[in-house]
C-alpha cells in the first residue's frame, strides 16, 4: 500500500513539474517566420542646383597631353626639350564651396629647349618653326576648351633666355603660310 501511495504521490509530483515549466518556456505558434529582406533606402542627397554655382577661373596641368606632346617632339627629333600643357577655365563652386565641375576654356602649351646660340635669330627661327611643325600636327579639335590658347617658347642658350609668348592660331597660320627665320619671328613677337 505505502508504493501505490507513493507512486501516485510521485505522478501528481510530475504533473505539476510539467505545468510549472512550460509557465516559463515560450510556446511554439508554428514555423518561424522567414526574414523579410529590408530594403535600403538611400540618404537623400542634397541635389546639386548649377544657377548656385560661383566660377572661379584655374589653370589645370593636362598631364596626359603633356605625355604625348613629349612623345611627339621626341619623334621629331627633339631631345633636351620639356613640354607641359594646362587647361586654362573655370570651376564652379557650390554651396559648400566644394569644386563641381571643371569647364576648360582654352589649352595652353609651354615648351623649354636649348639652342646653341640666341645670337642668330635666323638659327632660333628655323628651330622655332621645327618647334611649330609638331604643334601642327595635332587638331585644334584634340586640345580641351573652344577657345585658341597660347603657347609659349623659351630658348636657352649660354646661361640666356629668349621667350616667345603667341597665340596658337597665329602660330598656325605663321607655319602654314611657311615662315621660316628672321620673318617667323617678327610675326610671333
Amino acid at each position: 500500500m505505502k508504493r501505490v501511495v507513493l507512486s501516485l504521490l510521485l505522478l501528481v509530483l510530475l504533473s505539476g513539474c510539467k505545468a510549472w515549466v512550460t509557465l516559463w518556456a515560450p510556446t511554439p505558434t508554428g514555423f518561424p517566420t522567414p526574414v523579410t529582406p529590408q530594403t535600403v533606402t538611400p540618404e537623400s542627397t542634397p541635389t546639386f542646383n548649377p544657377l548656385m554655382c560661383i566660377y572661379v577661373e584655374v589653370f589645370r596641368p593636362l598631364p596626359d597631353l603633356s605625355v604625348d606632346l613629349l612623345d611627339l617632339y621626341d619623334l621629331a627629333g627633339f631631345r633636351d626639350i620639356e613640354a607641359w600643357a594646362e587647361a586654362y577655365g573655370q570651376v564652379c563652386l557650390d554651396e559648400n564651396k566644394e569644386a563641381r565641375d571643371f569647364l576648360a576654356r582654352q589649352t595652353n602649351i609651354r615648351v623649354a629647349l636649348s639652342i646653341a646660340s640666341l645670337e642668330d635669330l635666323n638659327q632660333v627661327g628655323e628651330r622655332l618653326r621645327d618647334v611649330l611643325a609638331v604643334l601642327n600636327s595635332i587638331p585644334q579639335e584634340e586640345l580641351p576648351g573652344p577657345e585658341i590658347g597660347e603657347m609659349t617658347v623659351t630658348f636657352y642658350a649660354a646661361g640666356s633666355e629668349m621667350i616667345f609668348s603667341f597665340p596658337i592660331d597665329l602660330a598656325r597660320r605663321a607655319f602654314d603660310q611657311g615662315l621660316t627665320g628672321e620673318d617667323l619671328i617678327d610675326v610671333l613677337r
